[in-house]
């Protein structure tokens, strides 16, 4: 799943992703979703989706520039389990 780069409000009151919707309304003049007959094709940004999503990303890049690195330790087997576990 991807987020959205674009959101827009179409006049059945749902979002979609600029590009989507007005692919879908190059073919149709009903909505994708209740495939009611829409009075219009008028698209509105949803500037409020689009801010939440740009906070989403920059608290996505700052956990991830956060996050501790492992060791290598932790990543790589110890050497009784390559063995096979008995140890003795």
């Amino acid at each position: 799943m991807e987020l959205m780069k674009d959101p827009v409000l179409a006049m059945d009151g749902h979002t979609y992703e600029r590009e989507a919707i007005e692919k879908w309304f190059s073919c149709s003049s009903n909505s994708p979703l209740t495939n009611e007959r829409l009075e219009s094709k008028m698209l509105v940004p949803n500037r409020r989706l689009k801010a939440i999503i740009a906070s989403f990303k920059d608290l996505q890049a700052k956990d991830r520039d956060n996050l501790p690195l492992p060791h290598a330790d932790d990543l790589l087997p110890q050497w009784g389990d390559m063995r096979g576990g008995g140890g003795g």
